[in-house]
């Protein structure tokens, strides 16, 4: 039994670095019987191991041009197969990514957790609020009456000097909380 000759042709790989490029005779049929290479259905499923009902649906999918006559374009197919495969290829990676980025974020989280990096915001609510409702009332309390009084006529370099003494003893208040929760 004699083999047949099938019309597809591999060529060695480019060099390491450069880009394939047409040969400059690609424009010249390489089948004289037609004006491009055809490939049959069967050879194609051979070269490939899709079944034509993939090959079909792929074509569908407006890769190449589907076959006419149980013949595809050899060409036009195996460049359509390859950015099939290639975009397939993309797509699957942006989803492995996107997958791989989450399960870093929540191993990132459980780390925090671990560490005591995370608090609750309702338990944190419920802490921080009784804290910074007295900060506002001593600020209320100091601006509004105390600081007045204390500054009744005065040369401005005084009233500085007084303004400057409620404004520590606020920002000591205001670090007292913060020392509350280890910030």
């Amino acid at each position: 039994m004699k083999k047949s000759k099938k019309s597809f042709q591999f060529q060695a790989k480019p060099p390491a670095g450069k880009k394939c490029e047409k040969p400059k005779d690609s424009a010249k049929p390489q089948n004289s019987d037609s004006d491009s290479a055809q490939i049959s259905a069967e050879a194609l499923c051979a070269l490939t191991g899709l079944t034509d009902r993939r090959h079909r649906q792929i074509a569908k999918l407006g890769y190449f041009p589907p076959p006419l006559d149980g013949q595809y374009q050899q060409d036009l197919a195996l460049q359509g197969l390859f950015r099939y495969y290639r975009e397939l290829g993309d797509v699957r990676r942006k989803k492995r990514d996107e997958i791989d980025a989450e399960k870093l974020r929540k191993l990132k989280r459980e780390n925090d957790e671990g560490d005591g990096r995370l608090a609750d915001k309702e338990k944190l609510a419920e802490a921080v609020g009784p804290l910074l409702t007295s900060f506002r009332d001593l600020s209320y309390q100091k601006l509004e009456n105390e600081i007045p009084m204390a500054m009744a006529g005065m040369d401005v370099p005084q009233a500085r000097i007084i303004g400057r003494r409620y404004a520590d003893e606020l920002l000591r208040k205001l670090q007292d909380i913060f020392r509350a929760w280890k910030l």
